[in-house]
């Protein structure tokens, strides 16, 4: 009996962490768990379990809630199509496609509006077509969804550091 209390101890410590591990410091992910009351928690990440819960795994802990409590559809359907849409703005913007990575960071904001990533990969795009209002009106947006995310910062001040068109891309840098 005891060999069998190790073992399922020992695979759910191997799920944990192996969960962990696939959703480590991503800033572009998102991951909440959404409540039905309009509340949402913040998570590492977030996956629906066994006996109807749905889990959270932040700063290392681990907390399940009932999915009673939860709007599953915004939670698991909606985010995940949002983070896939701000995965494809920052590629985009690494790959110099300023447009593509407009179009996707607004279609991540037009499911989820308080997603601070997609406003920040936006200003950068923004920014980087010489469009400095827009760009600084999105990173303060993404400011007053989340005062403690570091890269729009970095944005808003790179806009206010460059004259109106050093951030456009000389012909000698395609």
């Amino acid at each position: 009996m005891e060999r069998k209390i190790a073992l399922v101890v020992a695979f759910c410590l191997a799920f944990l962490a192996g969960a962990a591990s696939s959703a480590i410091a991503d800033e572009a992910q998102l991951y909440f768990l959404h409540f039905k009351n309009g509340t949402s928690l913040r998570c590492d990440s977030v996956w629906r379990g066994i006996d109807d819960y749905a889990w959270c795994r932040k700063s290392g802990s681990v907390q399940g809630f009932p999915v009673t409590d939860l709007d599953m559809r915004r939670t698991f359907e909606i985010q995940p199509a949002a983070n896939q849409l701000v995965k494809k703005s920052e590629a985009s913007l690494n790959e110099g496609d300023w447009d593509g990575a407009i179009a996707a960071a607004s279609g991540a904001i037009a499911l989820d509006p308080k997603n601070e990533a997609a406003f920040t990969i936006r200003a950068g795009a923004y920014a980087n077509k010489g469009k400095l209002k827009e760009a600084l009106q999105d990173c303060n947006t993404a400011i007053g969804i989340n005062p403690y995310f570091p890269l729009a910062y970095n944005n808003r001040g790179m806009r206010w550091s460059c004259p109106a068109n050093c951030l456009k891309p000389s012909s000698t840098m395609k």
